[in-house]
């Protein structure tokens, strides 16, 4: 009987070892079957989302963790499937926004560029007027500050439009221009600012120079504008040239010329 149980305490001592051992070894595997399907994703989407809220808004989680999967999809792959869904949303609402702000920038910036030549110079011949009681002095002036009105209303309007149909610059309106015509123009908006200063504005057109394709409003805008800057930094009695020449390769040059 001794015997008998000692062999029986042997197995059972043997069968327990063999039991625990397969309890560790199923004890382990679950862990790194744990570490590799649960934890090791949920550290994948950890570092998924601090690469995103570092600004990397192009990262998406591969589908399945990049792994086979063999069990088909768990909740964990749902999440990562929100997530990337997230993130596309963020990434566009962040273009949009952008969009917005470049809309924005590029409006203020051709509203401040566009408005300030006509803005300066109905101020500017507002000023002008101020103390005068020459009749056709007040017409005249009144006329060139109906005009410019006018032609800021246009441009305006033209920068609403510009803004509803989400673009970045005004559209332009191509005619053929005469040069001497435009100068002409010019030159008669700016006399009063001359006389007032006592100083001389000069018009030089060559006569070979051809007429143009262009805007005509934006030219003389340009041209009207280097002009009032000419003659608000020449002295008093001072000239300020206009000139109209050919170039070669075909181009016609105009440039403003002042003394200051």
């Amino acid at each position: 009987r001794g015997e008998a149980m000692e062999e029986i305490y042997r197995l059972s001592a043997q069968v327990l070892t063999i039991g625990l051992g397969l309890i560790g070894t199923l004890f382990v595997a679950g862990l790194a079957f744990a570490e590799r399907s649960v934890v090791g994703r949920i550290r994948r989407l950890e570092r998924a989302a601090q690469r995103v809220a570092r600004g990397e808004l192009s990262y998406r989680i591969e589908p399945g963790f990049g792994r086979r999967l063999r069990l088909g999809h768990d909740e964990l792959d749902e999440l990562a499937a929100g997530f990337n869904n997230m993130v596309q949303q963020v990434e566009q609402s962040h273009r949009a926004l952008s969009l917005a702000n470049e809309m924005k920038m590029n409006f203020l910036r051709v509203a401040g560029h566009e408005l300030r030549t006509p803005v300066a110079y109905i101020v500017g011949r507002a000023d002008l007027l101020k103390g005068s009681r020459d009749a056709d002095r007040l017409l005249a002036s009144m006329t060139a500050i109906g005009d410019r009105a006018r032609r800021l209303s246009d441009i305006i309007q033209a920068m609403f439009k510009l803004l509803a149909e989400q673009r970045g610059g005004r559209q332009m309106t191509y005619t053929r221009i005469s040069l001497g015509k435009l100068l002409e123009e010019v030159y008669t908006a700016c006399s009063p600012f001359v006389e007032k200063r006592r100083q001389r504005l000069i018009v030089e057109v060559s006569h070979s120079v051809p007429d143009i394709h262009g805007d005509w409003a934006k030219l003389a805008d340009c041209v009207e504008n280097l002009v009032l800057n000419a003659i608000k930094f020449t002295p008093d009695g001072g000239v300020v040239k206009i000139r109209a020449e050919n170039e070669l390769g075909g181009y016609v040059a105009v440039s403003v010329q002042d003394q200051g």
